[in-house]
């Protein structure tokens, strides 16, 4: 597994690359959000990577990218850490796609980095977790933060489950998966993440941002659709897809029809990718 050495400790990551050899290609970074791995997006590398290279990192403790013992996350951490990345990689800018937390990274790195990026898509992004996400992610605990002092994080996973996918359309088999992503982290590095969540708050207004930006969203209760419609009223020129009918992780239940909105949205908005 390929590893970026950088400040506190390597970051894994993984390429994937079917373009023609003979042609300029822009690369596409998926980043995956709280609890999951470069892995999640199985479903999409498929159907981008003849058209653009794949990256696809694990956010640090999480997948292969090693959890460190004194260190915690911040945005400011995050963003570094896929800044850090590029550079490693000589990548002077990338198509950004962030699911749920890494949304957040995606919006932080296009106000303060606009030059990296071509074009910024967020997925079930939070503006602020909503009352009743938190209540429902701590499971009777005083707090998501609190909760894995209690509830070891496989377990939690499972009985949180039906707030990501509708149980009906749910292989018993992905559930056990999706707990063994995360049973490996320490329950002191999950509470610091899902603190840095709880915090997140962009309520207020979001910093200036100027990439292309696609927003896709379905029901999700930690980041609801009206936060998706303040995303898209905050961010000029951006554009809105909604599934109601699908829960917060709406980019893996519809993956063929998230890759090609996001396709579609870099072929018009973005000029330069060869789609």
């Amino acid at each position: 597994m390929p590893q970026a050495q950088m400040g506190p400790g390597p970051l894994c990551y993984e390429v994937d690359d079917f373009t023609d050899p003979w042609q300029p290609a822009q690369t596409i970074l998926l980043h995956h959000g709280f609890g999951r791995s470069r892995r999640i997006w199985h479903t999409w590398v498929p159907l981008l990577a003849r058209h653009l290279r794949v990256l696809r990192p694990d956010m640090r403790g999480f997948g292969q990218s090693p959890a460190l013992p004194t260190w915690r996350p911040t945005l400011n951490r995050l963003v570094d850490d896929v800044l850090v990345l590029l550079d490693a990689l000589r990548l002077e800018r990338v198509h950004f796609v962030g699911e749920a937390l890494a949304g957040v990274i995606g919006i932080e790195i296009g106000a303060r980095h606009p030059q990296r990026l071509h074009s910024l898509t967020l997925l079930s992004t939070p503006v602020r977790v909503s009352e009743e996400g938190r209540r429902d992610f701590a499971l009777g605990t005083a707090s998501w933060a609190a909760v894995y002092e209690e509830v070891p994080a496989a377990e939690w996973v499972r009985r949180t489950m039906a707030h990501r996918f509708d149980p009906a359309r749910l292989p018993p088999e992905y559930v056990d998966w999706a707990a063994s992503q995360i049973a490996h982290v320490p329950p002191t590095l999950l509470s610091a993440y899902a603190q840095l969540i709880l915090d997140i708050d962009y309520t207020g207004g979001l910093p200036a941002l100027t990439a292309p930006t696609l927003i896709i969203a379905g029901g999700s209760k930690l980041a609801p659709p009206d936060q998706a419609r303040f995303l898209a009223e905050q961010i000029p020129e951006s554009e809105l897809v909604l599934f109601p009918d699908e829960r917060h992780l709406v980019a893996f239940a519809r993956p063929a029809e998230c890759v090609a909105a996001v396709l579609d949205f870099i072929q018009r908005r973005c000029g330069g990718a060869s789609l």
